[in-house]
């Protein structure tokens, strides 16, 4: 019980686990803990947030072959903190879309900007629509 008394303890803890993760299934179980604990209130930098380190971890320790899966599990993932309290600032929003387009996952990462309520997100995905389609043509 003391390894989740705080919340210094509980990232610890998790990092712990997420250092050990290299399933799928291992991180549908971080997942759910993250859900479970009360969110993490200290003012991290954007890439230390529990939720983009997950995600990061995720995509960069996955298989080619199982990388769109992966960022449609990215998508639902933050599809399930929306309206909640454990919610993504925009600016983990955009941290997480660049991951997927480095990931070369277009789509999950458009549909993410353009459901955020960001002015900017929005913005971005129109961008990256533009080059899209300027690339095409």
């Amino acid at each position: 019980i003391a390894d989740i008394e705080n919340e210094e303890n509980r990232y610890c803890l998790f990092m712990e686990l997420l250092e050990s993760s290299h399933h799928e299934a291992e991180f549908q179980h971080l997942v759910l803990l993250l859900q479970a604990w009360p969110p993490m209130k200290s003012e991290y930098v954007i890439t230390n947030n529990p939720w983009v380190r997950l995600a990061t971890v995720m995509l960069t320790r996955c298989t080619m072959e199982n990388k769109e899966g992966l960022g449609n599990e990215v998508l639902k993932m933050c599809r399930s903190l929306y309206n909640t309290k454990q919610m993504l600032p925009a600016e983990g929003v955009k941290e997480l879309c660049l991951l997927l387009l480095n990931q070369s996952l277009l789509l999950p990462s458009l549909k993410l900007l353009l459901e955020s309520r960001d002015e900017h997100l929005h913005e971005m995905a129109l961008e990256q629509i533009t080059a899209v389609t300027t690339d095409i043509f």
